[in-house]
C-alpha cells in the first residue's frame, strides 16, 4: 500500500475527533447525572448531612460501588447553582 501524508493526517484527525466526542459525551453525562441527583435530593428534602449519609450508604449497598456523601453534595450544589441562574454548560471541567 502506498500511504501519503494526507492519509496519515486523516487517520490522526479521525482519532482526535473521536477522543473529543468521547470526552464531550462523558462530561455531558456527568453534568446531567449531577444535575438530576441534585434535583432528586432537593425534591426529597435530603437537606442534612445525616440524611445524605444514610442515602449514600443505601445507594452504595444497592449498587455495589462507593457512593459518597461528597458526590451527593456536588449534585445538590450544582443543581442549586443552575437554579440560581448559572448556565448549564457541557464544557464544565470537574
Amino acid at each position: 500500500m502506498n500511504y501519503d501524508i494526507e492519509d496519515m493526517e486523516r487517520v490522526i484527525g479521525n482519532n482526535i475527533a473521536a477522543h473529543f466526542a468521547k470526552q464531550y459525551s462523558i462530561n455531558k453525562n456527568d453534568i446531567d447525572t449531577y444535575y438530576t441527583l441534585g434535583e432528586i435530593i432537593e425534591k426529597e428534602k435530603l437537606d442534612t448531612e445525616d440524611k445524605l449519609k444514610e442515602r449514600a450508604i443505601n445507594l452504595s449497598n444497592r449498587l455495589g460501588i462507593n457512593v459518597s456523601v461528597d458526590m451527593l453534595m456536588i449534585g445538590l450544589k450544582f443543581y442549586s447553582f443552575i437554579n440560581a441562574g448559572m448556565t448549564k454548560s457541557y464544557n464544565i471541567k470537574w
